[in-house]
């Protein structure tokens, strides 16, 4: 059996990482529960989260990339930028709810309307990340695993919100 290492780094490292991660989750559920006293609304946001670091891991996997600090970090800057993208469509769907429209009617309304904003948020950060990707150069390494995590996870989590409305438009 051969087993997968993501970097230098020691268990207590990642020990460090998963209950950061983890802690940053409980803290936006419980932000967002209390903001809109719904609890379904921070776990529909939330479930974004875990494809996309399942995209960033699988970058790093796939370059041969450690799990150095600064893809830590950039790690942490994933789980913001990918829960204001799930915010954008659960706030406007509610929205347009709140006005009477039913959860399908609202959701099929809210998809391509907030598609927009969250693209060129996406093709923004991508963009401005990709030559983090191809640095060469002292300390190349270290720069290049945070663009790698942004631009691989951001890229993935863009391409599964496109998915999902497709199927949406379809299925409506």
């Amino acid at each position: 059996t051969r087993v997968i290492e993501l970097g230098g780094g020691d268990a207590r490292t990642y020990g460090l990482l998963g209950f950061s991660y983890s802690s940053a989750e409980n803290y936006l559920c419980a932000e967002t529960a209390f903001r809109t006293a719904l609890l379904l609304d921070p776990v529909t946001i939330m479930l974004s989260l875990p494809l996309a670091v399942i995209g960033a891991i699988a970058a790093l996997l796939l370059a041969h990339e450690f799990m150095s600090m600064l893809a830590m970090i950039g790690m942490s800057m994933l789980a913001g930028l990918v829960t204001k993208n799930g915010i954008l469509i659960v706030e406007f769907t509610n929205q347009l709810r709140a006005e009477g429209r039913s959860t399908r009617e609202a959701l099929l309304e809210a998809g391509p309307l907030r598609l927009r904003p969250i693209l060129m948020t996406s093709v923004a950060t991508v963009c401005g990340h990709f030559p983090l990707v191809l640095v060469t150069g002292r300390g190349a390494e270290a720069r290049s695993s945070i663009g790698l995590v942004l631009v691989a996870a951001v890229g993935f989590d863009a391409f599964l919100r496109l998915a999902r409305l497709a199927l949406w438009m379809l299925a409506g």
